[in-house]
């Protein structure tokens, strides 16, 4: 009987931990970053989903050859103006230049398109850049 509760014991046990471990691994949002942060070392955000919240300077809406829109966007630290990220993709998103905004995408330490190789840039898109405080001009 003693052998019998043990293993039950065991295996509750077992399971909780189990649990545990596939909820605080799963689709949790990722933390919130800074522009510093990920250029203290950009190889371990590399290819990675970050978020990270930041000052849009220089905010610039294009159109492609196919009339598609896309954003980039110089992304600046809130603390150190000289820690920039470029974020680029689709869309048009809802901010100007000088705005306090959130960013989720994918982290490239460097991205090739076509004969052009760029550093430190964030792929998302405009869903993905979220407003949080309009600048005071």
């Amino acid at each position: 009987m003693k052998n019998f509760a043990l293993r039950l014991c065991i295996v509750i046990v077992s399971i909780q931990v189990i649990t545990f471990l596939a909820l605080s691994t799963g689709d949790a949002a990722p933390s919130e970053l800074t522009v510093s942060e990920i250029l203290a070392n950009p190889a371990a955000h590399d290819q990675k989903t970050v978020t990270v919240k930041g000052r849009a300077m220089i905010v610039r809406k294009k159109m492609s050859a196919k009339k598609e829109p896309w954003n980039l966007i110089s992304f600046f630290d809130m603390k150190d103006d000289k820690k920039v990220i470029n974020v680029f993709g689709p869309g048009h998103a809802a901010i100007g230049n000088g705005d306090i905004v959130r960013v989720t995408g994918i982290f490239k330490a460097k991205s090739k398109r076509g004969r052009y190789t760029f550093n430190n840039e964030i792929q998302s898109s405009s869903d993905k850049i979220v407003l949080i405080q309009k600048a005071k001009h």
